[in-house]
């Protein structure tokens, strides 16, 4: 006789397809734990990124990391409990700069936003019809895979920038960092730890290698030791991020920019819904056709 216990057991391996996807519930937890952490570094650079916009209020990326942090939450949470695949979501990198230095620089913060909810609509409307699977079928597989490997190398190259060791300008990268930098030397040692880690097929090589970086940089920065990094950047407690109080401005802005005629009329607004549509749907194709390629999702569903 079944215990009500091992039934309920049974019916979530069945509704998550444990056995589809050959899962092991404690490498589940660990996996998504593993995730978690390293897709965490959205929460600190999305708000950095967007509170720079041009419109943008003062003081609001606690609002900003709620925002990024719930719309995370949501992502994730549909894509699992209802579509049931393994693969988290959270707002991506190279959008948010689009946003921010080319839409938000023409129409401002609100319309931008504004702009970025009607490429949603848009791009809802097409993965709802045929239309999403044709375009999908006629790209070639190569261009598929390279799309989810130049995301890769674009967050790469942010990581090589923020650990100064390249040296970017108006023209993205003007030469090589200062090499007796502290900061450099440290980036640069864990740098060969990761790749030591995983070629040596050590468990959780990446999550090891940023925990010790953490470890080893936040009292270097605290102190000053490594220069050209301010201290503020890494203390949750600066006037940025006092508590989520300006959740709700954030919130309410992309609804203040749809009521704005001057976003109508400017052509900025087309173009940038357009844009955002474009690399929402080939990004998103992209990396899933990768982790597909990853995991072998479509072999184990058929």
């Amino acid at each position: 006789m079944k215990t009500k216990e091992s039934t309920f057991v049974n019916r979530f391996r069945k509704y998550f397809k444990f056995d589809t996807y050959e899962a092991i519930f404690r490498k589940e937890i660990i996996g998504g734990l593993s995730t978690f952490i390293a897709m965490a570094y959205i929460l600190a650079v999305n708000p950095a990124m967007v509170s720079s916009a041009n419109g943008a209020g003062e003081n609001i990326e606690g609002g900003l990391f709620l925002s990024t942090a719930i719309s995370a939450f949501c992502a994730t949470m549909f894509m699992g409990l209802y579509a049931r695949i393994p693969v988290s979501l959270a707002p991506g990198m190279g959008l948010n700069a689009f946003f921010t230095y080319n839409i938000a620089s023409q129409i401002g913060f609100n319309s931008a936003l504004s702009v970025t909810i009607l490429s949603g609509v848009l791009y809802f409307i097409v993965v709802m019809t045929p239309a999403r699977e044709k375009i999908s079928q006629i790209m070639p597989t190569n261009l598929k895979l390279a799309i989810g490997a130049s995301i890769g190398f674009f967050i790469a190259f942010l990581g090589l920038q923020d650990s100064q060791i390249i040296v970017k300008d108006v023209a993205l990268v003007s030469g090589l960092g200062n090499f007796t930098n502290p900061l450099v030397i440290t980036a640069l040692i864990l740098l060969f730890v990761a790749l030591i880690l995983h070629y040596s097929k050590i468990p959780g090589a990446i999550i090891i290698t940023m925990l010790l970086g953490g470890i080893i940089l936040l009292p270097m920065i605290a102190t000053g030791f490594i220069k050209g990094v301010d201290p503020q950047s890494i203390n949750p407690m600066h006037e940025g991020y006092k508590g989520f109080s300006s959740f709700p401005e954030v919130a309410s802005a992309a609804w203040k920019g749809f009521i704005s005629p001057e976003m109508w009329k400017n052509p900025i607004t087309y173009i940038g819904a357009l844009s955002f549509l474009y690399m929402d749907f080939f990004d998103t194709t992209g990396t899933l056709i990768s982790i597909d390629k990853t995991l072998n999702l479509t072999e184990k569903d058929t």
